[in-house]
């Protein structure tokens, strides 16, 4: 009889989660302007834009590397250039961020890439932002593990693994944003942030490390 019982309430507590998981899993796919951080925000408008639903203008000369690109250079002031420089963004990112834009994008002329050397190390070799916000895909991870050579740790000692991992518990992943965004508040700054960096190319203005650039 107690049995009975566990069972009846479990199948009562899955018949409640479930319609709550579903509609936290299509908040969060379908909605991320409304909830997402200035960082999500700056992925988001790079997916975007590489799948063109943000045009990005002709461009001879493309940027590629962490913040600090965006701090130091002005890209308004740079003849037909373009910058997908991101906090953080690590060798892997650059390498594909740059394929899935030689993909959809005429060939630039030249390619300047600024890499920090802490993010060759398997500490940062997966950036949350860049999984989160799908710029990479399966068949990507698959790719690089094939290219592993024999003793490189970089990536770790499972890479595919923690990928997966990462993928299937994705969505705790954005419950600050939607917590520090009051759920639905963070809309109107998000699109502003996006038609900022229309407006500066590709660029990302960051007011303290600017003032610092030399």
């Amino acid at each position: 009889m107690q049995k009975k019982t566990i069972i009846k309430l479990l199948k009562k507590a899955i018949l409640l989660i479930l319609p709550v998981y579903l509609l936290w899993f299509l908040y969060i796919e379908y909605m991320p302007m409304y909830y997402n951080s200035a960082n999500n925000t700056r992925w988001y408008f790079i997916k975007k834009s590489l799948e063109k639903e943000y045009k990005i203008p002709k461009s001879d000369y493309i940027f590629l590397g962490e913040s600090r690109v965006n701090a130091g250079l002005d890209f308004t002031k740079i003849s037909s250039s373009y910058s997908f420089a991101s906090g953080g963004a690590t060798s892997i990112e650059m390498y594909y961020i740059l394929k899935k834009y030689i993909e959809n994008y005429p060939k630039p002329k030249k390619i300047f890439i600024s890499i920090s050397p802490r993010f060759l190390s398997e500490i940062f070799a997966f950036y949350p932002y860049f999984i989160r916000n799908k710029l990479i895909s399966y068949s990507d991870m698959q790719e690089i593990c094939s290219n592993l050579q024999e003793g490189d740790t970089t990536l770790g000692n499972a890479p595919m693994r923690e990928y997966v991992l990462y993928k299937l518990n994705y969505l705790i992943y954005y419950q600050n944003d939607v917590k520090e965004n009051n759920v639905l508040g963070a809309y109107s700054k998000n699109k502003k942030m996006i038609n900022e960096m229309i407006k500066m190319k590709g660029g990302r203005f960051h007011p303290n490390l600017k003032a610092k650039s030399s």
